[in-house]
């Protein structure tokens, strides 16, 4: 509720303003108002008569030289006693007793107008007020530094986290013109009462906030309903193991865009059949002829061509699987349709014929296959197979998606395998990988032996035909999270709480950032905006969220660490190099360095009040679909309009991401 300060001095000077601020009761009904007894010069009948002539609740503010009005407020309809919580405990408690009205609330105010004491003072107010029974307690002090609304500002977070030992109300904020942002910054920290002046010719202290002013203070710019498309990682892992079975699976919840499209392409390449309805994807397997890779190798293998240059491809190849951009399913057909026996072509379009393709080549060479790339390492590719089994040892750094491919691939083949995965990076992937085979009954073990994640895998097994629902991508979620942690509140449809996707720790950050997110009965995710305080975080796993977690660092107060950006730098594009040119562009303090970036950031209300918005402009997003949607939320933030070089690229994984922001945007 907004709380309009009225110290104005003498009878018709407070009623004049009174009627100023009750003319805002058509737009904002809850509005209240605090009368400074101690301040305005009112005589006993005028203090009843204004309390019983005004129009919206009032807050009867009592200090020392204005307790013989503390009985005619109450005779009045006072709504609200401000009580000086610096009195001692007998005169707080004598005042508390002569409160004879149920319905009239208790705020004791503890008010320091030199400087903001130590924290453990602060809580020690907190704690007083519990003590005398408070229905609201209010802390107001100086601030010389940001550091010390920060301080006060904190008792949120230790309230919200059970320090506080009580969840009575909170009004916290300071005074001056550092404190200036800390007053709305406690609103979206749950403060009931945000107070402001009149106008901004009667405001109380330095830094207090005007009446008109507040309305762009507070407004939400981000607000509604989104429903998630489904999980693109698990969608494509769900096509290529129902193509792998023999009978018909159904898949639920299926969301088209480029990445999935292509699995999809692939499996009516391959598959008996393929159909399509109302996001309800029927799939016949052909099982990539199965049967046939268990002949004798050299029966299969064609002659395997030397180097060629990107784009030249031998006319002898004539079984082409094209994965269009995504660098998911390219990496993941290396060893399945190897399996298949006999030469087979990869290749794709736009950015990904520029991407290596790792240890795509020396993995599957390693199970007795054979991979012919580009003089680059990047597609076409050539696979002859299949796959003989055995024990293999890879590296994990450079991500789970051929991984993920062989343990989609090593069931099929002849004998057992052993792949042993040396420094192993983005593990939640593997576990969606690990589900879906589970889903369609193929069976593995895994562990860890030190420091090598081991995978134990039977082979001769085949895929068995099921249904599968696909539940709501958490990497495209991340993007609306942030957004409604900064900017407003948003509720989210079509995500589990319960997902073993990666980017589901979004979830966690925001929340200790001090942000809120709430589950209902009905998996609905709601998403509040909060005063955001600096982190620091570790994405080896979630490669994927670097670049809204540096738009979420921007509007975070302090110095907010990422790190683990060794293995990041080519995956979709130089993602840490755009993604820190353009935030520097737009205004934002940002340090790269090897393996971590630091990000010194800025609440929203103070960059609102202190003029330090981010940047408009123009901005390069060199095709990567993540930075396009980050920048694009950062954009919600900025003085100016920022322009996009490539928005069309975010069809690859959420091609109704702009049209979202745009209906959910104020």
């Amino acid at each position: 509720m907004i709380c309009v300060t009225i110290c104005d001095f003498g009878y018709d000077a407070c009623c004049h303003a009174l009627k100023r601020v009750e003319k805002y009761l058509g737009t904002d009904p809850d509005i209240v108002a605090e009368i400074r007894l101690d301040l305005c010069g009112l005589t006993e009948d005028e203090t009843q008569m204004l309390f019983v002539k005004s129009r919206i609740p009032l807050i009867a503010t009592f200090r020392r030289r204005s307790h013989n009005l503390f009985l005619p407020a109450m005779l009045g309809g006072a709504a609200y006693v401000d009580i000086d919580g610096i009195a001692s405990d007998d005169k707080i408690t004598d005042i508390i007793h002569r409160i004879t009205n149920p319905r009239t609330k208790k705020i004791l105010s503890y008010q320091n107008y030199q400087k903001t004491p130590s924290l453990k003072e602060l809580t020690a107010y907190y704690r007083n007020g519990v003590k005398h029974g408070a229905d609201m307690i209010k802390i107001v002090t100086t601030a010389e530094s940001v550091e010390d609304s920060e301080r006060v500002l904190s008792l949120y977070r230790l309230r919200r986290e059970g320090e506080l030992e009580s969840d009575i109300p909170l009004v916290a904020y300071t005074m001056g013109y550092a404190g200036s942002y800390s007053g709305i910054e406690a609103c979206a920290c749950g403060a009931p009462l945000l107070y402001c002046s009149p106008d901004s010719k009667t405001r109380l202290y330095p830094g207090m906030p005007a009446l008109n002013e507040i309305e762009n203070l507070l407004t939400h710019q981000i607000k509604g309903d989104i429903h998630i498309p489904g999980s693109k990682d698990m969608t494509q892992k769900a096509i290529l193991a129902s193509m792998l079975s023999v009978e018909r699976s159904t898949i639920y919840g299926f969301s088209s865009c480029k990445d999935t499209d292509a699995a999809l392409s692939l499996a009516r390449r391959r598959a008996k059949s393929v159909e399509l309805h109302d996001g309800v994807l029927s799939i016949s397997g052909g099982g990539l002829h199965t049967g046939s890779h268990l002949k004798k190798k050299n029966e299969h293998r064609s002659a395997i061509p030397g180097m060629f240059l990107k784009g030249s491809m031998s006319q002898s190849v004539d079984d082409t699987n094209f994965v269009g951009e995504s660098g998911l399913l390219a990496r993941m057909c290396f060893p399945i349709v190897a399996q298949i026996g006999h030469q087979v072509t990869i290749t794709g379009e736009g950015h990904l014929l520029d991407r290596t393709m790792y240890s795509c080549q020396d993995a599957l060479e390693k199970f007795g296959a054979s991979c012919v790339l580009t003089a680059e390492g990047t597609l076409p590719a050539i696979v002859n197979g299949p796959l003989e089994g055995g024990t293999v040892t890879i590296s994990g750094r450079d991500g789970t998606q051929l991984i993920s491919g062989l343990l989609m691939s090593l069931p099929l083949s002849r004998k057992d395998s052993t792949l042993r995965v040396e420094n192993p990076t983005n593990l939640p992937y593997l576990l969606t990988t690990i589900n879906v085979l589970g889903h369609f009954g193929i069976s593995l073990s895994y562990g860890m032996e030190d420091d090598v994640l081991v995978f134990k895998i039977p082979g001769k097994q085949k895929y068995s035909a099921n249904d599968i629902y696909i539940e709501g991508d958490w990497s495209s979620a991340a993007n609306f999270v942030v957004a409604a942690a900064i900017f407003g509140e948003l509720r989210l449809h079509n995500l589990s709480p319960v997902s073993s996707q990666a980017d589901r720790e979004i979830i966690e950050i925001v929340k200790k950032t001090g942000a809120e997110a709430l589950w209902d009965d009905n998996n609905t995710l709601t998403v509040r905006r909060g005063h955001l305080n600096s982190f620091t975080f570790d994405v080896s796993h979630n490669p994927d969220l670097f670049p809204i977690l540096s738009v979420l660092a921007a509007f975070c107060e302090g110095t907010s660490t990422i790190t683990g950006l060794d293995h990041i730098q080519y995956r979709d594009s130089r993602r840490i190099e755009t993604m820190c040119q353009a935030l520097k562009k737009m205004g934002v303090d940002i340090r790269p360095s090897q393996d971590r970036v630091d990000i010194n950031g800025i609440c929203l209300s103070r960059r609102r009040i202190s003029g330090t918005l981010l940047h408009g402009g123009e901005y390069i997003t060199s095709g990567d679909h993540r930075v396009a949607m980050a920048l694009k939320i950062a954009g919600t933030g900025a003085g100016g309009k920022v322009s996009i070089d490539d928005m069309d690229c975010v069809s690859k994984s959420y091609p109704s991401f702009k049209d979202t922001l745009h209906d959910i945007t104020r």
